[in-house]
């Protein structure tokens, strides 16, 4: 069986995004390690790694490094779908905004007490604001729909 390595199933988008050129995709630790160190070594303050080959699939893959802490301002999809995040390393939060906001806290394994979950899923058009609260942070988000930019609604503050 011919394994791929993981460096020759990369394309680089830009020092930001890279993304798989084959499918499947296997990611080992060394591998998200490397990912992370990219990140790192490059002083990025967010990296992403695409697992999908090109952004018109129908479900959008990408691991998502957070190298120090910071927030990621309100943003939804009014689009719709689902979109789901897994912890791999760090702690976040996801905020909501509906008619009243909820903080719902993950974290990795090691933050296993009964006040993290690892995982959500939740509706794309509600807002949301994630903000890193460890040195650093992974996570896989998984959402259904092609990716455009322009489909992302920002906000800097929810203040009406």
């Amino acid at each position: 069986m011919n394994i791929m390595r993981f460096e020759d199933n990369v394309k680089k988008i830009n020092d930001k995004v890279w993304q798989s050129k084959f499918s499947p995709v296997t990611l080992n630790y060394r591998d998200i390690e490397q990912l992370e160190n990219h990140a790192k070594n490059n002083n990025l303050r967010q990296f992403r790694y695409c697992l999908q080959t090109n952004n018109k699939d129908n479900l959008q893959q990408m691991l998502i490094f957070h190298s120090y802490p910071q927030v990621i301002n309100w943003h939804c999809q009014p689009i719709g779908g689902m979109v789901f995040y897994y912890v791999i390393k760090g702690q976040i939060d996801v905020i909501l905004q509906q008619e009243e906001t909820k903080i719902y806290k993950l974290a990795d394994h090691k933050y296993s007490n009964k006040e993290f979950n690892s995982m959500i899923s939740i509706p794309k058009n509600i807002y949301r604001r994630i903000s890193t609260n460890s040195q650093s942070s992974i996570f896989l988000e998984i959402s259904g729909g092609s990716f455009k930019d322009s489909d992302t609604v920002w906000k800097i503050s929810m203040k009406k």
